[in-house]
C-alpha cells in the first residue's frame, strides 16, 4: 500500500511500563486461544506490501491483538514500522516508531512486554525489551552471554536460554529479586542438532510447557525443576541426528488445551499430546506430492488456531519455486493437508497473533512484504491477492 512515511511518539500498543512483572506470554509462541477461527478452506492471501520508501531485508513480529511490526534493516540504518488501521475499511498506514536503540532483529511480541529485540551494546550482542519508554537491555548471563527471556510468572519468576552458550544452553531461572540466573538441572538440549529452538507456552492446567531442542519438558510455575517427557531419541521421534529438529516456531497450544510440534526428519512430522500422555501422536507428515504439488525442504514455521487447525508454509520443488500455506485438521489423515494458498514468495515467515490472524512475510528479491491470510469474502481493494 502506498502511503506517505510518518514518525509517531505515540506509545507502542499493549506495553507495560514494567514489562518483567507482566510477562505472561512464552517468546516465540503464539497460543491458540482466539474467537475468529475459521476454516483453512475458506481463506486467501492478501500482500500488504512494504512501509513507505523501504525494501530490503526485514523482520516481522506481530502482537497478540493482532499489531505487525516489522524492522526494516540496511548496511547503514535500520528502522522500526507499525502497522495500523483496518485492512477491510483500506485505511491502513504504516507509521515509524523511533528509538533510541534500534534493534538488529525482532525475535518475538510477549503480551504486556512488547517486543523483544537482538541489537550490539558495544561489541556484545544483548536482548532489548522495547516499551513505551524505550529499549531496555535485559539481564546477561553470568558468563556475559545475553538470556533470551521465553516466560514470566505472575509473580516475576523467569524462564529463559541462553540461546548462544549452544551444545549446553540449559533453561535457566531467574528467581523474582535475583541477580544471577540459576541453571535447571536436566534441561540441556539434544545433541547432534544444529538450530536449537526454545520456547515455552503455559497450560490451562497451571503447567508450563517447553522445548529446547528436540526435548520438551514439564515445569511448575515456580520453575524449581523439570520433568523431561520425550527426546529425539524416543520411538516417537527418531534418532538425534542433524536432520532432527524442531521447526521454528516451538510448541503450540490449541484450544482444546492439544500440545502441537513439528519436527523436520527426513520429512516434516506434526507430532500432538494432552498433558498426562505417555506417548506422542504422530498427527500428520508432510510427504510429497500433496494435491499433486511437490515440496522440498523445511517448513517455513508452524502455527496452530484455536480450532486446532495446523498451518505451515512449504516451499515448491521447481526452479526458483514458490510458497505455499498448507493446513491440517484434527482429526484428519497424516498425509490429507489443505492447499490453503499458493503463488506466494519463496521466502517467508509464518505468526498468528491470538485472534487467529495469519501473517506471513518476504523480504526476499521479490520484494513483496507482508501478508495476510483473511477470509475469501474480505474486500481490499487496494491490496494484491492470490488465489487457494
Amino acid at each position: 500500500m502506498n502511503r506517505s512515511p510518518s514518525t509517531s511518539s505515540t506509545p507502542l500498543h499493549g506495553v507495560a511500563s514494567f514489562f518483567v512483572r507482566s510477562l505472561l506470554l512464552g517468546l516465540l509462541v503464539v497460543g491458540g486461544a482466539g474467537c475468529d477461527a475459521r476454516d483453512p478452506g475458506a481463506l486467501k492471501a492478501v500482500n500488504i506490501g512494504f512501509p513507505p520508501g523501504a525494501r530490503g531485508l526485514g523482520a516481522l513480529a506481530v502482537s497478540p491483538e493482532g499489531r505487525p511490526f516489522v524492522l526494516m534493516s540496511s548496511s547503514s540504518s535500520s528502522a522500526l514500522w507499525e502497522l495500523e488501521g483496518s485492512l477491510e475499511e483500506d485505511t491502513q498506514v504504516w507509521v515509524r516508531r523511533e528509538l533510541a536503540v534500534t534493534p538488529q532483529d525482532l525475535l518475538g511480541f510477549v503480551e504486556g512486554v512488547g517486543l523483544i529485540g537482538y541489537a550490539f551494546s558495544g561489541d556484545r550482542p544483548v536482548y532489548l525489551g522495547i516499551t513505551d519508554e524505550g529499549a531496555t537491555p535485559l539481564a546477561r548471563w553470568v558468563d556475559g552471554t545475553p538470556v533470551l527471556p521465553l516466560w514470566v510468572s505472575e509473580n516475576g519468576t523467569v524462564l529463559g536460554v541462553s540461546k548462544l552458550a549452544y551444545p549446553q544452553s540449559r533453561l535457566l531461572r531467574l528467581a523474582p529479586g535475583a541477580s544471577a540466573w540459576e541453571e535447571i538441572a536436566g534441561t540441556e538440549p539434544s545433541f547432534g542438532m544444529g538450530t536449537v529452538i526454545a520456547s515455552a507456552v503455559l497450560h490451562p492446567n497451571g503447567k508450563l510447557y517447553a522445548t529446547n531442542g528436540s526435548r520438551i519438558f514439564e515445569l511448575p510455575t515456580d520453575l524449581s525443576g523439570a520433568t523431561k517427557l520425550f527426546d529425539c531419541d524416543t520411538r516417537e521421534l527418531g534418532s538425534c541426528g542433524v536432520s532432527s529438529r524442531l521447526v521454528h516456531g516451538g510448541i503450540r497450544l490449541a484450544g482444546d488445551g492439544t500440545l502441537t510440534i513439528a519436527m523436520a526428519n527426513d520429512e516434516v512430522e506434526l507430532y500432538s499430546f494432552r498433558p498426562g500422555d505417555r506417548r506422542l501422536t504422530k498427527r500428520a507428515v508432510v510427504r510429497s506430492p500433496i494435491n499433486e504439488q511437490s515440496y522440498f525442504g523445511r517448513a517455513q514455521g508452524l502455527v496452530v488456531d484455536r480450532k486446532g487447525n495446523a498451518y505451515v508454509v512449504m516451499r515448491t520443488e521447481q526452479v526458483g519455486g514458490e510458497g505455499h500455506v498448507l493446513a491440517h485438521r484434527p482429526g484428519a489423515a497424516q498425509t490429507e493437508w489443505v492447499t490453503v494458498v499458493t503463488g506466494l514468495p519463496r521466502v517467508l515467515h509464518l505468526q498468528m497473533d491470538q485472534k487467529d490472524g495469519i501473517w506471513l512475510w518476504d523480504s526476499s528479491d521479490s520484494y513483496t512484504g507482508l501478508w495476510k491470510l483473511v477470509p475469501s469474502s474480505t474486500q481490499c481493494p487496494r491490496c494484491g491477492e492470490t488465489e487457494p
